[in-house]
């Protein structure tokens, strides 16, 4: 007789815990092991009432479920490193599927860090093989983010106008055709970044840092042509005394010798001191050669 209580779950398993995790496992496990079976699409949009949907469907399978249910998975504390960000969990499927493509097929209509962490379940090895492979996974996450420090760089000043150039200058670093993911929908850096991993064949590290140097030119240059505007270029004649002078305040305070200048220039209209000053001279000087004349 099919079984319409609310929480008909916890009566067929004597378990009225709620747990997403296994509950996720053993609805993947079922479509996954019965793709006849699973051809009648349940009605509802959660794994718990699914089951019972299909056990209400196909009584004869309670056994297999409850065999899926007393599988065991690994701790939780080993998987708490995984968290609700976008880029590490889709590099995390796209890793498993590389390693165990059977794992990841079709994980259904959950979230994208409860598909992460159910392919994982779903592989078909030992506990201890699944930590081994838990901790790989970890170190190669954190290596990756170690070594891709420059990536920083996207992040901090003005990184809408970064975002646009490497959208612009993406396909340098990778084909259109060696990702699945259309450059156009790349509208964020974490989506940049995802799409950069998710490339088949990848580029190496060297290629992306080169990348980011070429970006940072870009950058550069846009940046001086916006500071060019209402400026005009011209030429002074200077001694090579003051031309060293010059090149060394530029050096001590990382300025070109244009803002130097400019500086310099804004600095005396707002407290007028050196010019003045130099200005009575000269007319001290010229009255005194005046009167020196016979």
């Amino acid at each position: 007789m099919a079984i319409h209580d609310s929480d008909a779950y916890a009566q067929i398993f004597n378990d009225s815990k709620l747990d997403k995790r296994i509950e996720n496992y053993m609805l993947a496990r079922f479509t996954k092991e019965n793709p006849l079976l699973a051809q009648h699409i349940p009605p509802h949009n959660n794994s718990r009432s699914n089951i019972i949907f299909y056990i209400n469907l196909y009584p004869h399978l309670l056994d297999t479920f409850k065999k899926y249910k007393s599988i065991a998975t690994i701790n939780n504390e080993k998987i708490d490193w995984i968290k609700d960000e976008k880029r590490q969990l889709y590099w995390l499927i796209n890793s498993i599927s590389k390693l165990y493509p059977e794992s990841t097929h079709d994980l259904g209509n959950i979230s994208l860090k409860e598909k992460a962490i159910l392919s994982i379940d779903l592989i078909n090895t030992t506990i201890d093989q699944k930590n081994r492979l838990v901790s790989y996974l970890k170190t190669e996450w954190e290596t990756k983010l170690r070594r891709e420090h420059f990536f920083e760089w996207l992040k901090t000043d003005d990184p809408k106008s970064k975002l646009e150039i490497a959208r612009a200058e993406i396909e340098k670093l990778i084909p259109q055709h060696n990702t699945a993911k259309p450059f156009s929908s790349t509208t964020t850096l974490e989506d940049l970044l995802i799409t950069i991993d998710s490339t088949n064949p990848s580029p190496s590290e060297i290629e992306k840092k080169y990348w980011i140097e070429g970006l940072k030119k870009k950058f550069n240059q846009k940046k001086y042509r916006k500071n060019l505007k209402d400026k005009k270029q011209y030429n002074f004649i200077l001694s090579k005394k003051v031309i060293d002078t010059l090149d060394g305040l530029c050096e001590k305070y990382e300025l070109s010798r244009a803002e130097i200048i400019e500086l310099l220039v804004k600095m005396e209209t707002i407290s007028p001191t050196h010019l003045p000053n130099r200005i009575r001279y000269v007319q001290l000087m010229t009255e005194h050669i005046e009167q020196l004349k016979p």
